[in-house]
């Protein structure tokens, strides 16, 4: 069945109660409002009691540091990004990385675009044919399937969401963040001492701006952002 072509049957109803969506180049975009009427009401959608879409805080909240003696020091190839080109939230830290020069300090890796909502993003496997664009296995841990593991592997009484994107610490093999708007904050100014001058004084978030980029931040996230 082609996502484009989708209708409201009896078995769209169990393939969403089963959780299985299809996040990718078609994005959100159920071409029947039913059908996303009966994806909004899945139990698995967080919500108030009033049906609004409630979004749980990421709970990975560290930084790294230009600062040698902290917990998580900035030092090249010690941080690998997870992402999935299927999530608005991902993207920035893509662009984040490519605008400050980071690819050969930062890693990444390209999760599979089929995510469960009970299980979160999962691993493309090399025995499945042919990768979706840009998806390969996990290149750090080799046999994990899923990006829940390392979430657990990070803190195995984790119960929150397994989302995209999250900055891996490849030294105390743990989670540092999975908060996007931290996540490029971090790459825009952690890394600077590695970086050229030309890439240094690129500087998405100016200390005399600040409080107008959270102020627009903020009613932006609200408003239009947390419905993706």
């Amino acid at each position: 069945m082609k996502f484009s072509d989708l209708e409201v049957t009896d078995s769209i109803a169990a393939w969403l109660a089963k959780g299985e969506v299809l996040l990718y180049k078609h994005v959100w975009r159920f071409p029947n409002s039913k059908v996303w009427l009966l994806f909004k009401q899945s139990a698995l959608i967080p919500r108030s009691e009033n049906g609004d879409f409630q979004r749980p805080g990421a709970q990975f909240r560290d930084a790294v540091s230009p600062d040698p003696d902290g917990r998580f020091p900035a030092e090249s190839g010690r941080y690998h990004l997870y992402v999935s080109y299927a999530c608005p939230w991902a993207h920035r830290t893509l662009i984040v990385r490519k605008l400050k020069g980071l690819e050969n300090i930062v890693g990444v890796t390209v999760v599979h675009p089929h995510m469960s909502l009970v299980e979160g993003w999962r691993f493309y496997n090399s025995g499945e044919g042919a990768a979706e664009e840009g998806c390969v296995p996990d290149p750090l841990h080799p046999g994990v399937k899923r990006l829940k593991e390392l979430y657990l592997k990070a803190d195995p009484g984790y119960s929150g969401r397994f989302s995209v994107p999250v900055l891996w610490d490849k030294t105390n093999g743990t989670i540092v963040n999975n908060e996007s708007s931290e996540i490029i904050r971090i790459l825009n100014s952690a890394f600077n001492h590695l970086l050229p001058p030309e890439t240094q004084k690129i500087d998405i978030y100016p200390p005399r701006l600040q409080f107008q980029i959270d102020s627009v931040n903020l009613q932006i996230y609200e408003n239009i952002n947390n419905g993706v």
